[in-house]
């Protein structure tokens, strides 16, 4: 689905309410095919994302989050979420990535054995590892006896190093 140039914050909230921590938005009058106290919008089961109808037009619940709150436009950024659910909403689950940020953070996600981002199991030596790649380059950063202790290593890295304040690695 292309992004339809999304409604200003006036408009959003003059329909919709919005709820930071659950995530969700609920009409503010009831319509066609609409109820309040319902959360709006529906799951995309194909690509896992909460979308939105108003005017005939359909939009992405997290960019609509983006302009809710935000009051700003996304534009060509992604509104990105932490925890790599899509449905999940939540305002401290969205952030801001340009294209480039977002593909190293799939590449991250893949096929690892822990539940931290650019942190797997070495079989071999039997320690958890921290590899994290950007721009085609792997950085080894060593092993480790926890995967928590790994976790941190991995995320003080790409925030100090890589990412910076677009960092998706989340401290254990």
């Amino acid at each position: 689905m292309k992004a339809n140039s999304l409604p200003n914050q006036v408009q959003l909230k003059s329909l919709l309410n919005y709820s930071p921590v659950e995530g969700n938005f609920y009409w503010k009058e009831p319509g066609p095919g609409r109820k309040t106290g319902v959360p709006a919008g529906r799951l995309d089961k194909s690509t896992g994302y909460v979308r939105i109808k108003i005017n005939q037009k359909e939009y992405y619940a997290n960019r609509l989050a983006w302009v809710y709150t935000t009051g700003e436009d996304p534009g060509d950024l992604q509104v990105d979420h932490y925890n790599g659910d899509r449905s999940n909403n939540a305002w401290h689950n969205l952030q801001l990535l340009t294209n480039q940020q977002n593909s190293i953070k799939k590449h991250t996600l893949r096929g690892g054995s822990s539940q931290y981002r650019g942190v797997s199991w070495n079989k071999d030596r039997r320690k958890w590892q921290v590899k994290i790649q950007t721009n085609g380059k792997t950085n080894y950063l060593g092993q480790y006896d926890s995967e928590k202790e790994a976790a941190v290593v991995a995320c003080l890295y790409a925030k100090m190093v890589y990412h910076k304040e677009h960092s998706t690695y989340v401290m254990p």
